[in-house]
């Protein structure tokens, strides 16, 4: 499963992975259930994870898998604690600020902080790259610059 096949449906609680698409709607597993059911495009309209951001003030949005990458980041190496998405607004703001030091305070409610919590703990227990297409197009970039600089690098690997 892949960051871009995880879906938010409008109306329903939780996360789901995209099985297939249909003409009234899609096929989705949910989550946290693993109940596989058909969600109507009539009703509910649908959010691929790979294509939501937040806002911030210098760059128009941030990613949600940079984000994702962002509260790992301070988890792991920094050794910081994700707070409960029920604790106190100020603390919800004050974790966000930790992650994404210029999201952008007036159109980023502290309901957001709380889904954006809420998606990550479901999240953190599945092995995905949160990957986006920023970040793919730059480690690609990077791979062939580190290929340009020392192109027999891969040859003494296969050699080798």
């Amino acid at each position: 499963m892949k960051f871009k096949d995880i879906v938010a449906i409008s109306g329903l609680p939780g996360l789901y992975e995209m099985i297939s698409a249909k003409p009234g709607g899609a096929v989705v597993r949910g989550l946290q259930d693993g109940k596989t059911q058909f969600i109507s495009n009539r009703i509910h309209t649908f959010s691929p994870l790979d294509k939501i951001s937040m806002y911030t003030v210098d760059t128009d949005s941030e990613p949600l898998g940079n984000i994702i990458q962002n509260i790992q980041k301070f988890e792991n190496e920094q050794n910081g604690t994700v707070p409960q998405a029920k604790e106190k607004p100020d603390n919800l703001r004050a974790f966000l600020k930790a992650v994404l030091p210029n999201y952008d305070e007036n159109r980023v409610y502290v309901s957001d902080i709380q889904k954006l919590i809420k998606w990550y703990a479901l999240l953190k227990n599945l092995e995905l790259d949160f990957e986006t297409e920023e970040t793919a197009a730059e480690n690609a970039s990077e791979a062939a610059d580190g290929a340009a600089q020392n192109p027999d690098a891969d040859t003494a690997e296969i050699a080798g």
